[in-house]
């Protein structure tokens, strides 16, 4: 009786299924945009509360062009978008929310009983002292905005035709009675719309007992990397089953790129495995630069292989002269 021979089962070969690759690639996608609006939240945060964009703002010596100002978001959106405040730690900055409350009593007070009342006065007078301290003490500095307390200045001296002087004199004559006499209106327009906007953007953030800024961005991104954690490690172990002397350790170097997505730190690097994911799971189509890659690599590799041979033909040549070989194998061919 003839025995039969029992043929080891070839391992299967991983095939990862296309939809569960687009449903992870669009989790990355999402995770990805939410970590470069969180990343340009700071530098941008006077766009997302305005909601305006200036083109061709021109401001110097020679020449002054106010630009042209873009509506892009509408208030509801500002107010909505800017919430994000509270994730970064930020709250209104102490002086110059007080400075805008008194500026909106002034105008509550102007509207009520006019200009020439001791209560307007008191405030005219609260408002000047409070004008110079801001100039003074910088009060835009722990933001990082002194550019928005420069534009303030700038505005201030030019509305009252004042660019010789300070600005802690066009201040002062701005915030008067006589001033505001018979053009009320007028003056609160300008402070409104070109002034006021600037002092909403100065900002107080919170500091945390590790001398850092409070972020809790953390929070929102946890979620995430314990999703990118558990599919790493499945993923992973799940090739290492699948593929004949493939290791575990092996099969998580082979998926390096997904190490981007469990880094708290330099979380921009996620374009990385973001891009990898998304062509495979056939959304973009990289073969192109592929090919281009991996043509640059080769005609790299072949230059450098053929200067070795190159410099190692003349090191031999020279050696042979040096020998003495070439003149014993002349001397022979003519004997």
């Amino acid at each position: 009786m003839t025995s039969v021979q029992r043929v080891p089962r070839r391992a299967k070969k991983y095939r990862p299924n296309l939809w569960f690759e687009r449903f992870m690639a669009l989790i990355a996608v999402i995770n990805l945009v939410i970590v470069a609006f969180d990343l340009s939240y700071i530098p941008l945060r006077d766009f997302y509360l305005s909601g305006q964009v200036t083109v061709g703002e021109i401001n110097t010596a020679y020449l002054q062009y106010a630009g042209i100002e873009l509506d892009l978001l509408s208030d509801s959106a500002s107010e909505f978008i800017t919430q994000y405040d509270v994730v970064k730690g930020i709250l209104p900055n102490r002086d110059t929310e007080e400075y805008l409350t008194k500026v909106a009593q002034l105008e509550q007070e102007l509207s009520v009983n006019g200009v020439d009342s001791p209560n307007a006065n008191a405030l005219f007078g609260d408002i000047r002292r409070r004008s110079i301290e801001i100039i003074q003490t910088d009060a835009f500095s722990e933001a990082n905005k002194t550019g928005s307390l420069e534009r303030i200045k700038n505005k201030m001296r030019s509305h009252l035709a004042n660019q010789d002087n300070s600005a802690k004199t066009s201040f002062w004559r701005f915030w008067t009675p006589a001033h505001f006499q018979d053009k009320v209106a007028d003056e609160l327009t300008f402070f409104n719309t070109e002034i006021k906007p600037l002092f909403e953007t100065n900002y107080y953030r919170t500091v945390g007992e590790n001398g850092g800024y409070v972020d809790y961005f953390g929070l929102i991104d946890f979620p995430f990397g314990v999703l990118f954690a558990l599919e790493f490690l499945g993923r992973s172990w799940f090739i290492s089953r699948q593929r004949v002397g493939v290791s575990w350790l092996d099969a998580m170097l082979w998926r390096w790129y997904d190490i981007f997505f469990l880094l708290p730190i330099w979380r921009w690097l996620r374009i990385i495995p973001v891009t990898i994911r998304l062509s495979q799971a056939q959304i973009i189509d990289l073969s192109a630069i592929q090919r281009q890659v991996s043509q640059g690599l080769v005609a790299g590799i072949a230059e450098d292989v053929t200067e070795v041979v190159i410099i190692r033909l003349i090191d031999q040549i020279q050696t042979s002269v040096r020998n003495g070989d070439v003149s014993r194998l002349l001397s022979q061919q003519t004997a």
